[in-house]
C-alpha cells in the first residue's frame, strides 16, 4: 500500500509493501524513503546508505571537462609515467644536440678565421644583408610552427599523436632558426667581420624560450600557463 501524498496511493497485487517517494523540495528533502533501504539525506555531510540505485551527483564535476585540456586526457588516456619521461627525455636530447652544434660551428669558423683563413669576399655588406633577412624569416617560422604546435595539441586524440606532432614540430622549427645560425657562423667566416656572429644570438634566445622542459610540457598536456 502506497501512503497518500503527493502521488495518489495503489495498492500492490500481493498487497506488499512498496517503497514511499518523495518529491518534497525543502533544503532537508530525502534522496530515498523508508522501506528496504534506511532513510538519507542529499547533504554531503550526512549520513548515507551502503546501496546506491543512482549516480551520487557530488562526485560529478559540477560543469563538466575544462575545455581547454587535450581530449585525450579528459578521457583518462593518458601515458604512463616512464613512458612520458622517456618521450621529454628524448626530445630534450634532441634540442640540446642541435644547439650544441651551432656552437661547435662557431668554434671552428672562429678558429679559422682567427688562424688567418676566411675573409675572401670583398662585398660585406651585401652578406651582412643576405644573413640579417634569412635571420628574420628563420625567427618568425619558428615562431609560427610553435604558436601553431600549442594550439594544436589540445585537439588531438590521442598521446600518440601529441608527442609526434611535438617532437616533429620541435625539431622543424629549432632547426630553420639553426640554419639561420649557421649561415651567420659561414658569413662571419667568409666576410672575416665578427659582427655576423650577432645574428647567432637570436638562436640561443629562440632555444632557451621554447626548450621542452617540465613546464611547456604541462602546458602541452595539461593546458596549464606557462610559468614566468
Amino acid at each position: 500500500m502506497r501512503p497518500a501524498g503527493l502521488e495518489p496511493a495503489t495498492c500492490g497485487l500481493e498487497d506488499r509493501r512498496s517503497i514511499q517517494l518523495s518529491y518534497e523540495r525543502s533544503t532537508g528533502w530525502f534522496v530515498g524513503a523508508a522501506g528496504f533501504e534506511p532513510t538519507t539525506y542529499c547533504s554531503q555531510s550526512s549520513r548515507a546508505t551502503g546501496l546506491r540505485y543512482a549516480p551520487n551527483v557530488f562526485n560529478i564535476p559540477p560543469h563538466g571537462p575544462r575545455q581547454g585540456s587535450p581530449r585525450y586526457l579528459r578521457d583518462m588516456n593518458g601515458p604512463t609515467p616512464e613512458q612520458l619521461a622517456a618521450d621529454k627525455r628524448t626530445l630534450r636530447v634532441i634540442w640540446l644536440s642541435i644547439s650544441m652544434g651551432v656552437v661547435i660551428l662557431c668554434a671552428i669558423m672562429t678558429f679559422l678565421l682567427r688562424s688567418g683563413s676566411g675573409g675572401s669576399l670583398a662585398d660585406n655588406s651585401l652578406i651582412f644583408g643576405l644573413n640579417a633577412v634569412i635571420n628574420v624569416v628563420a625567427l618568425i617560422t619558428g615562431f609560427s610552427i610553435q604558436k601553431k604546435l600549442d594550439a594544436t595539441v589540445p585537439t588531438l586524440e590521442s598521446y600518440a599523436d601529441a608527442i609526434a606532432l611535438i617532437r616533429t614540430r620541435c625539431i622543424i622549427s629549432i632547426a630553420a632558426v639553426e640554419a639561420s645560425a649557421m649561415f651567420a657562423a659561414i658569413a662571419m667566416f667568409l666576410t672575416g667581420e665578427f659582427l655576423n656572429l650577432a645574428f647567432v644570438i637570436p638562436f640561443f634566445a629562440f632555444a632557451w624560450l621554447f626548450f621542452p622542459s617540465e613546464a611547456r610540457f604541462a602546458y602541452w598536456f595539461a593546458g596549464t600557463e606557462l610559468e614566468d
